[in-house]
């Protein structure tokens, strides 16, 4: 019987770089293909967004594919699309050189053609699990957005609906449909 050796989110953190962007879920190398043309404008409108809304209010931080160590021993780290960190948290645990030893208060993942419904949910639930108040899955190709909240409500957001931070960031509104470019038929 084979066995497997678990890494922890420092020698993660070394591993060398491939093509594909890894993250370690329970000591374990998991990789992801690269993104498609959808998923990459739809990440960058939604942190381009994030990131114009917060930095004018000194809310945070918005970050782009950071890994986050969600749970140790064995490690998990994470790395959603797009995350924020609020400014309250990073007054007690600063952003450094490595991955960050905590949970975003937001993380969104932009669903990408290859995703399955269940690598989603484990990552959603990890999310959940760690302390973040929202996860936003982001559906490029049915043009909704998935809101999760700890209390285990789900809300789908289609076009035509307004994405809110909810009690993270209140004052955030984003048109769903300025998210996701016009695909052709």
């Amino acid at each position: 019987m084979a066995t497997t050796t678990l890494l922890t989110a420092e020698e993660f953190l070394a591993f060398p770089e491939s093509l594909h962007k890894p993250e370690l879920v329970q000591g374990e190398v998991v990789e992801m293909a690269p993104v498609g043309g959808y998923h990459s404008n739809t990440q960058l409108a939604l942190g381009m967004y994030l990131r114009l809304h917060t930095q004018r209010r000194a809310q945070g931080h918005v970050g782009v594919e950071l890994g986050f160590i969600l749970t140790t021993d064995p490690d998990t780290v994470r790395a959603p699309d797009v995350s924020f960190i609020s400014a309250e948290q990073l007054r007690t645990t600063p952003l450094s050189a490595g991955f960050y030893p905590g949970y975003p208060d937001i993380a969104a993942e932009v669903v990408s053609p290859g995703d399955t419904v269940t690598q989603l949910d484990a990552k959603v639930q990890d999310y959940l699990d760690a302390g973040t108040h929202l996860v936003w899955v982001v559906n490029p190709g049915t043009r909704s957005i998935a809101v999760y909240s700890p209390d285990g409500q789900v809300r789908i957001l289609r076009a035509d609906d307004v994405l809110t931070g909810g009690a993270v960031l209140p004052d955030l509104e984003i048109h769903v449909s300025d998210l996701f470019l016009v695909q052709d038929s």
